[in-house]
């Protein structure tokens, strides 16, 4: 795996070379919600349903990742600052806390969006026509928040 030489690399290069693959990483993950929208609006006679049931849960999959997002991020900037204190105790530490939040938040979640899923989705616009087919997509996504939540 490639190092970074953050005290002698100049600081163009360094931005870029950590700049680039976050938004490639972006893009992927914004290129996944298109082609998953195209496929299921392909779907034949219920597609418009089905596209518009994905468009209600796309809310409700954000509000999920967010909560990653926000012990993702904020572990990973202690985490920085203590490696460039080198100070790697208090890294490992940070490392392991940030892991455990996750576990037991990836755990709450789950639970929590399965119990108020079906009110989430209505909430967020759903109707009855909608709801069988946002209540599938919703189910699928959340029983692998665990997973999504550990790649941030």
């Amino acid at each position: 795996m490639r190092q970074n030489d953050f005290e002698n690399t100049p600081m163009l290069k360094l931005v870029m070379s950590l700049a680039i693959p976050s938004m490639i990483a972006q893009l992927v993950n914004i290129l996944y919600s298109i082609v998953d929208r195209i496929f299921v609006g392909q779907i034949e006679e219920v597609g418009n349903v089905c596209l518009a049931a994905v468009g209600i849960c796309g809310p409700i999959v954000t509000l999920l990742s967010s909560f990653g997002t926000l012990v993702g991020i904020g572990g990973s900037i202690w985490l920085s600052m203590c490696l460039g204190q080198k100070n790697e105790k208090r890294a490992s530490q940070i490392l392991y806390n940030s892991f455990v939040m996750l576990v037991v938040l990836s755990v709450c979640l789950i639970l929590g969006f399965i119990l108020l899923k079906h009110n989430l989705i209505y909430w967020f616009g759903g109707s009855d026509a909608l709801y069988p087919y946002a209540n599938t997509y919703l189910t699928i996504y959340t029983l692998g928040t665990f997973f999504a939540l550990m790649s941030i």
